[in-house]
């Protein structure tokens, strides 16, 4: 079993007594992860799972069913999963963490309608903390440790570069990498590595995320438009995205588009970057650019290796900034004449480190020089797709192979 990097957050005793709710995409891992967690706690055997007809029958009969489970035991370690099922689960939630949460650690996992707590004022409140699991990550598949938020972008990097790094520099690295990106980050169809498994699996995936959690999470009804715009996404990422472009593919209101965007991103199929404008010249303010989670759908080799860029750079400030350290962000920057550099970590909300994908190592073009000078002298990474390339090309300026750079 893989160890995921936000298992020792969640796990963080210094959260106590406060409930943890992991969001994610559908079929990230979250249940897997919290039964490795209840494993390690020993308490594997207090999982109560709603898809499962005995626990709704023990909650009807006994709201506080999980009482006769937990007798006995000090400060065990219980999992709620797919509980938002239930009806009233919120104040199902109150209840039980206001009569039992300060005796108990309460896991709370399901789909991705939890990602709407932080946004919600509703009696949960001051109760619990939300993590975000991203499907699996280069590091993970690697069985490395995840690493403490980094404070200083050029010894983050310097880390990444050092040649005694046989870790990074090994084939296990380069064969992960390239199943990674060919199967994509989900654990189902990234470990088991066969084409036609994966074919099958994604499309009961789109199915599951089509006819299930958009049918049951919100009022959208016309599905087939919605599938329709899933399956334009993939030709969309690497530029800025165009409501207008897609409502014309679709043929449908420019409201009907944004709405549904927002549904997308809302239950975690998809992520969107924003520019960033502080300090440039003539920036594009209004474009977002949009990225899917699974990514193994993208064709063109170059949009499907920014893509998985940029997911690992998400959770990764997902990762730092839940585990208690500043704010973390993820960017692009762009201005009104076309120039763009992929990414943009910010720390704090201030610029950190460009980043830029390419399949092969180049000349790093002078506008990420002249963006990085703008916006504070950050270093900039090329990010390769190509395996065993390092160098410096110049003073905080690099390229490095992604298998190198996103190993741990």
């Amino acid at each position: 079993m893989l160890e995921r990097w936000l298992a020792s957050a969640i796990e963080d005793r210094a959260l106590d007594p406060k409930m943890r709710f992991v969001a994610g995409p559908r079929q990230s891992g979250k249940t897997t992860l919290a039964r490795a967690i209840l494993a390690r706690q020993r308490s594997q055997d207090l999982l109560f799972n709603w898809d499962v007809p005995e626990t709704r029958k023990r909650y009807r009969q006994d709201t506080l069913f999980y009482r006769g489970a937990i007798k006995g035991r000090r400060n065990p370690w219980l999992c709620f999963d797919e509980i938002h099922k239930q009806r009233q689960w919120k104040n199902t939630l109150k209840a039980i963490y206001d009569e039992d949460g300060q005796r108990m650690h309460i896991l709370v996992t399901g789909s991705a309608r939890l990602e709407l707590f932080r946004r919600a004022g509703d009696s949960l409140a001051g109760r619990f903390f939300l993590f975000r699991l991203s499907p699996i990550l280069l590091g993970e598949l690697l069985g490395r440790p995840a690493a403490t938020a980094p404070t200083d972008a050029r010894n983050w990097i310097e880390e990444r570069l050092h040649p005694t790094r046989k870790a990074a520099t090994n084939e296990g690295a380069q064969d992960a990498f390239d199943q990674l990106f060919q199967f994509g980050p989900f654990p189902e169809p990234l470990l088991k590595a066969n084409l036609r498994f994966g074919l099958l699996w994604r499309r009961s995936y789109l199915d599951a995320v089509v006819r299930g959690d958009i049918r049951d999470l919100t009022r959208l009804r016309d599905l087939d438009v919605v599938e329709a715009l899933i399956e334009l996404i993939p030709w969309c990422v690497g530029s800025p995205f165009s409501i207008n472009a897609v409502r014309e593919d679709l043929e449908v209101a420019h409201a009907t588009v944004k709405g549904m965007m927002s549904h997308l991103e809302r239950l975690l199929v998809t992520f969107t970057l924003t520019p960033y404008v502080r300090k440039l010249t003539r920036p594009v303010k209004r474009e977002s650019k949009v990225y899917l989670y699974e990514w193994s759908t993208i064709e063109d080799p170059a949009a499907r290796f920014e893509n998985l860029v940029a997911s690992e750079l998400l959770a990764r400030t997902h990762l730092w900034t839940e585990s208690g350290d500043v704010e973390w962000g993820l960017h692009f920057v762009r201005t009104r004449d076309g120039k763009e550099t992929d990414f943009l970590l910010t720390r704090h909300r201030k610029p950190w480190c460009l980043l830029e994908c390419k399949l092969r190592k180049t000349a790093v073009e002078r506008h990420h020089k002249l963006f990085a000078a703008k916006l504070g002298g950050i270093p900039i990474v090329q990010i390769v797709k190509r395996h065993s390339e390092l160098e410096a090309q110049q003073r905080d300026v690099v390229s490095v192979s992604a298998s190198r750079f996103l190993s741990s």
